[in-house]
């Protein structure tokens, strides 16, 4: 039997419900799900090795996500 991680279990349920309402298309909708919560979501060029990064942008976060990385 499958377990939820502890993150997701802290989680309120009402953000678990928005979440899992997200993944219940294949493949998840990724920038629609983060532009729900307010996240900034865009592709970039960054160094190799470096798939995506997270991080502070004003009172909001944004996630770059590196466009030379492999999809798989």
């Amino acid at each position: 039997m499958m377990r939820n991680s502890q993150e997701w279990d802290r989680l309120p349920s009402d953000i678990r419900n928005v979440i899992a309402s997200f993944q219940d298309q294949v493949p998840v909708k990724i920038g629609e799900l983060a532009k729900y919560f307010g996240l900034e979501v865009k592709i970039s060029t960054l160094d190799v090795g470096i798939s995506g990064m997270i991080f502070p942008s004003g009172n909001l976060y944004k996630i770059l996500i590196n466009k030379h990385e492999p999809s798989y």
